[in-house]
């Protein structure tokens, strides 16, 4: 990195702020699904798919899309 060290620090804190705004962020919606138990709704059908335990759904078992 180079320049003014105090525009290094000030992207750094910049950098680390956005990301933990999208961490915090996607834990949020992590809790509020499973809090609702019903599992995240399709973007394409809409209909709910239910969360599986330790599991990664990559395609909507009602539409087939790949999420």
């Amino acid at each position: 990195m180079r320049g003014n060290p105090d525009e290094n620090s000030l992207r750094w804190s910049l950098g680390i702020g956005l990301a933990v705004i999208l961490v915090v962020g996607y834990v949020a919606k992590e809790v509020f699904w499973n809090a609702k138990n019903q599992g995240h709704p399709c973007d394409s059908c809409g209909r709910p798919f239910g969360p599986k335990a330790f599991g990664l759904s990559l395609r909507c078992p009602h539409c087939g899309k790949i999420l």
